[in-house]
């Protein structure tokens, strides 16, 4: 999941999604709780084998807690993906963009996991 496609599209940490009615496009919305669960599972597998990219993820994390969800001295429970009328258009990325985040590197299979 550290390396996927979740991690990547998201473009932050942790996400919880559902397809919508018309089942083409997920909803995402990120979530106080989802994110304290990541936190402490990767926490839990970085204090057993002091990985790099679970460090480097951590970070990431709490970085992403205190920068996006805070609300003065306390936390948002969740941020819905609603912008601009149209569901989802904060974390839809042009097929540009997913080229260039993986640079080659697993385009093609995410393409085909991924495209509806």
């Amino acid at each position: 999941m550290l390396l996927g496609a979740l991690w990547i599209t998201s473009a932050r940490p942790s996400t919880a999604t559902a397809r919508t009615s018309a089942g083409s496009l997920p909803h995402w919305e990120k979530t106080l709780v989802d994110n304290a669960l990541i936190l402490d599972m990767i926490t839990s597998v970085w204090q057993f084998n002091r990985n790099k990219l679970c460090e480097a993820r951590i970070g990431e994390t709490i970085e992403f807690l205190l920068r996006d969800m805070r609300n003065g001295a306390a936390f948002a429970s969740s941020i819905d993906s609603d912008s601009e009328g149209f569901e989802g258009r904060y974390y839809v990325w042009t097929e540009a963009e997913i080229d260039a985040a993986l640079m080659g590197t697993f385009v093609a299979k995410y393409k085909t996991v991924f495209t509806t």
